[in-house]
């Protein structure tokens, strides 16, 4: 660059230099002001930390959301003909409360799932093309499946009973 000495291209004065077909193009830089010990970073970095505080603290005060658990289980086809042993399904799986909120979930040809749900009662339910055309509801059997704060529910089949 012609003998200019590095530090004066990117350090102040100047802001940025570039050469364009041998011409030195410079911006510089505005002197800092000596008489206002407030600098625009300063201001700039002031105001950004305040903001910071105040989303932290509405975000706190917002999450008072109750707390979640999982319910995880295979979406199985069972009975049939002879041996009549358990086969993974693919289809969906549906998780119902008392109030008739509800979650699903897809499952793939393994048939595992994985919800996650508010605290509370739900009774799982899945559907599968390959069980009546989708048509017939799969249960799980037992009671509704208690979900509990971060915790799992392991081992939660849903049957779709052929005959």
């Amino acid at each position: 660059m012609g003998g200019v000495p590095d530090q004066w291209l990117h350090g102040w004065p100047f802001r940025s230099c570039r050469s364009d077909f041998g011409e030195l193009t410079c911006t510089t830089r505005q002197a800092p002001s000596c008489d206002n010990p407030w600098t625009t970073n300063t201001r700039n970095f002031l105001v950004a930390s305040m903001a910071a505080v105040v989303a932290a603290v509405a975000f706190v005060g917002c999450s008072s959301t109750p707390g979640t658990g999982f319910v995880s289980g295979r979406l199985q086809a069972v009975g049939g003909p002879a041996p009549g042993a358990p086969r993974a399904i693919s289809g969906t799986v549906i998780a119902r409360a008392p109030n008739q909120s509800s979650y699903s979930v897809k499952v793939g040809s393994d048939g595992q799932f994985l919800l996650q749900l508010p605290v509370g009662s739900w009774v799982i339910t899945g559907r599968s093309p390959q069980y009546e055309g989708g048509q017939a509801v799969c249960l799980q059997a037992g009671k509704p499946i208690k979900v509990s704060a971060n915790t799992t529910t392991s081992n939660v089949d849903v049957n779709c009973q052929e005959a």
